[in-house]
């Protein structure tokens, strides 16, 4: 009976052929070999075949490409928070947040996209400049994200 090695889960033929297979390790070549100690072949967070900080290795048979870990207080490619404010499942998770400064963790709020949340007075046109009603301005009421002129 001859046999045969199965090239996509990491094993090649002996040259000359025998009855084992030789363990294919080659970093990039598409395959995770893990009795090599390849935690990743590839991609974001992927360095030399192991994952780097904030990032863990996939699930076997689905990615070979490390996986963001969410709530460990570091954001990274592939999260837009990791925790903080507003934040859920690593998505920023309330209208008028978005994705953060890497450093804070949190969602912070999206000056411009008519929706006051947080520390904003108004949210966009005039008499309103970075989420602040101007001198000569008043705040709006809720229902209204611009700042109106006071008389």
């Amino acid at each position: 009976m001859k046999c045969s090695c199965n090239f996509l889960f990491g094993f090649a033929p002996r040259i000359p052929a025998t009855v084992d297979c030789l363990t294919r390790h080659s970093c990039g070549n598409g395959v995770i070999t893990r009795n090599t100690g390849e935690q990743c072949d590839g991609g974001v967070g992927c360095h030399d075949c192991a994952c780097i900080a904030g990032y863990k290795p996939p699930v076997l048979g689905h990615s070979t490409t490390c996986q963001p870990i969410c709530g460990d207080g570091v954001t990274v490619i592939g999260e837009e928070c990791d925790g903080g404010l507003m934040c859920s499942a690593c998505k920023c998770s309330s209208p008028g947040y978005g994705p953060t400064n890497p450093l804070s963790g949190s969602c912070e709020s999206i000056c411009g996209d008519s929706i006051i949340v947080g520390t904003e007075q108004c949210d966009g046109g005039a008499g309103c400049t970075a989420c602040k009603c101007d001198t000569g301005y008043a705040s709006p009421s809720p229902d209204n994200p611009f700042c109106q002129r006071k008389f």
